[in-house]
């Protein structure tokens, strides 16, 4: 209608509405020490959403009984974060995902929580022994439950040879008892060095670490 009271034809507006990428919140779990590798457009968009192609940046809130986090933004469509938990229990890592079309319309933020298992945890022992007398060193209780983070695991272990001594186990055995019954006669002492591999019960596999054995020798 023109300012002098007269009607003009009328005539259209067309509006094109460019789609917002929607995602649904989504879990995901790991091992400690094992990349997340968490895909967001086949996981919280095309599965949980409206299948639309988009980009993503995401943040993770800090969780301080784990590290390898990022709790700085990052870019892309792949959590690709390795995160380590010697907590001794679960710990959940929860990440903020704004998603972005392709046709530059941001949707709205959706989260993704990955609960990370805890790795068992040991440290390095050293103890003392006399020749021909049974180790029957318990890994679980010395390494993990006194020196490491008390976490339920299994182990395998194997020596470094010493050509001074004879019964150390130099080819991999499984158990949570070192029972190598170590003969020294060489007249002054002698080491033998075993690596552990600790598995959790969870499946998760924690950082190797040593036990050193000093072997006291015999007379002969």
């Amino acid at each position: 209608t023109g300012t002098n009271g007269c009607v003009g034809n009328s005539f259209t507006v067309t509006v094109t509405v460019k789609s917002e990428p929607t995602g649904g919140a989504g879990t995901t779990n790991s091992c400690s020490d094992v990349a997340l590798s968490y895909n967001l457009q086949t996981q919280n968009v095309n599965v949980l959403g409206n299948s639309q192609a988009s980009n993503f940046s995401w943040v993770a809130a800090d969780n301080p009984n784990v590290t390898g986090e990022s709790t700085t933004p990052q870019a892309g469509g792949i959590i690709n974060n390795t995160i380590t938990n010697i907590s001794g229990v679960d710990q959940n890592v929860f990440y903020t995902v704004t998603p972005t079309g392709t046709n530059g319309c941001v949707g709205n933020n959706f989260t993704v929580t990955a609960t990370i298992r805890s790795e068992p945890r040991g440290w390095n022992a050293a103890i003392n022994t006399c020749s021909d007398v049974a180790l029957n060193y318990n890994l679980q209780t010395q390494n993990i439950d006194v020196l490491g983070n008390s976490q339920a695991a299994n182990f395998s272990w194997v020596a470094a040879n010493n050509s001074n001594v004879s019964g150390e186990s130099t080819t991999p055995q499984s158990g949570n008892v070192i029972n190598d019954n170590l003969n020294n006669v060489s007249g002054v002492d002698q080491t033998v060095v075993y690596t552990v591999t600790p598995t959790g019960t969870n499946g998760c596999v924690g950082d190797q670490f040593t036990v050193t054995v000093t072997v006291k020798s015999e007379p002969v």
